[in-house]
C-alpha cells in the first residue's frame, strides 16, 4: 500500500479548523485547490465526531 502526502495550502490552514460558520465562501485563484480543502474539512469534521460510515 502506498501513502500519498499533499500539503495543506497556508491560505486554507485556518479554514479547515473553523467550525463557527455554518455558511464560508471561498474566493481564490483558479488552481488553488478549494475543493480540495472542502473535502478535506468535511472529512476532517466525520473523523472529530466519530461518524461511521
Amino acid at each position: 500500500m502506498t501513502t500519498a502526502i499533499k500539503e495543506v495550502n497556508s491560505h486554507f490552514k485556518d479554514f479547515l479548523f473553523d467550525w463557527r460558520c455554518k455558511t464560508q465562501l471561498l474566493v481564490d485563484g483558479e488552481s488553488s485547490s478549494k475543493s480540495y480543502h472542502v473535502s478535506l474539512k468535511q472529512l476532517l469534521k466525520l473523523l472529530e465526531e466519530n461518524v461511521q460510515l
